[in-house]
């Protein structure tokens, strides 16, 4: 019987194996492509990062060392495969090689990747005199806005204070201070380097004028009605919340929040000498932050509202990815002197805009009437040209 069985049991015939065969054929081809076509797409992907690194590295580069000389020069070296920039050497990976490069204020320079099918990048931009920026901008303040030295003679020596309540203080040398501090109608002067181990829980029309650098181990919770902080050097602080009825911020060096920004209003300002580097900018409205360096973010940019404006002398820069910028109310404008890394902007008024005077990467500008780069931010917002 089971003899019988396996006699009569059938197998493949010729076409079917045959069949079989070819379909395996099929199968296995189209896994072999996209296999190839999948390695191919990434070192495509990987030779275009390495073309995009090298070329910010070159303009970076340029921005950071150019100060308006007229004998400026810039040259790419083939035989030792570097970049020269005014005496600072850029050495070049050996795949990668500069077919094209002129030098600020317009900077074009075109990249080749030699081993990966001659894969090019093309940077274009403008370079102005950083330092040149710095200056006017911080010269375009608002002159109420601006925080004078106070006199020591009029000031008193203090101790280790927590709440500084109708008082006016000097401190000599570098000065640390423990406690939650509350400044409450009052002025302490530092003169020298200021720590907060703790941050400030109130900080109401007071002064902290501090000549050196400032370091808060916490956050600013409420500085309102007139308050007033001023930094000769550094500010790093964890975060602050509220800022608002004509206070100010003054930082002459680097600006490093830790967290976030959240709620500027009332004619309230952040002026910025060097860099401005945060997590977040949330909520500002009728105030104005002025950044002479780079703003780096790295997160994004949410409701800069009514008769509110950005300006930074520097990039507009996301250290994640490309930075988000949600909601420009009536009249509120962000300027940018130098390029922008942008990924998306949502929800313009049709009152505001966003200039960029180098270029903009990652956001098409021609699919926004309201935001402009290059030649256009100069001819659209000609009343932010410095000139």
């Amino acid at each position: 019987m089971v003899n019988k069985k396996f006699l009569n049991s059938k197998g493949l015939t010729l076409v079917e194996l045959l069949g079989a065969l070819a379909l395996l054929g099929v199968v296995t081809t189209l896994a072999v492509t996209t296999l190839v076509q999948t390695i191919q797409y990434n070192n495509n992907a990987e030779a275009d990062v390495s073309l995009r690194q090298q070329a910010n590295l070159i303009a970076t580069t340029i921005r950071n060392q150019y100060k308006g000389q007229d004998d400026f020069n810039v040259a790419y070296m083939e035989e030792e495969n570097l970049v020269n920039v005014n005496g600072q050497t850029i050495k070049l990976p050996p795949s990668i090689t500069v077919d094209l490069l002129e030098g600020p204020p317009n900077v074009e320079l075109t990249l080749t990747n030699t081993e990966n099918n001659n894969r090019q990048f093309s940077l274009s931009t403008i370079v102005r005199d950083r330092q040149t920026y710095v200056v006017k901008i911080e010269q375009s303040k608002d002159n109420n806005h601006e925080i004078p030295p106070p006199d020591d003679g009029d000031l008193a020596n203090c101790g280790q204070i927590s709440e500084f309540r109708d008082m006016n203080c000097l401190y000599e040398g570098d000065r640390p201070f423990y406690n939650h501090i509350k400044m409450i109608n009052s002025l302490v002067k530092v003169n020298g380097e200021a720590t907060f181990q703790n941050g400030f829980n109130d900080f109401k029309n007071s002064t902290l004028y501090v000549t050196d650098s400032t370091n808060i181990s916490g956050n600013i919770t409420y500085l309102k009605d007139n308050g007033k902080i001023f930094t000769g050097g550094d500010l790093t602080l964890d975060e602050i919340n509220n800022i608002e009825n004509s206070s100010i911020v003054e930082v002459k060096g680097d600006f490093t929040v830790n967290n976030n920004i959240n709620n500027i209003r009332d004619n309230s300002d952040i002026i910025v000498g060097g860099d401005f580097t945060l997590n977040d900018l949330n909520n500002i409205q009728g105030s104005t932050i002025k950044v002479g360096g780079d703003f780096n973010s790295s997160g994004n940019i949410n409701n800069l509202k009514e008769q509110t404006v950005l300006m930074i002398g520097g990039n507009l820069n996301n250290q994640n990815n490309m930075l988000h910028i949600n909601g420009l109310q009536q009249g509120s404008n962000i300027v940018v002197y130098q390029d922008a890394y942008l990924s998306s902007i949502n929800s313009i008024h049709e009152d505001s805009k966003v200039c960029v005077f180098g270029n903009i990467y990652g956001y098409d500008a021609d699919n926004d009437s309201r935001v402009y780069e290059s030649s256009d931010a100069e001819n659209a917002c000609s009343e932010y040209v410095l000139e």
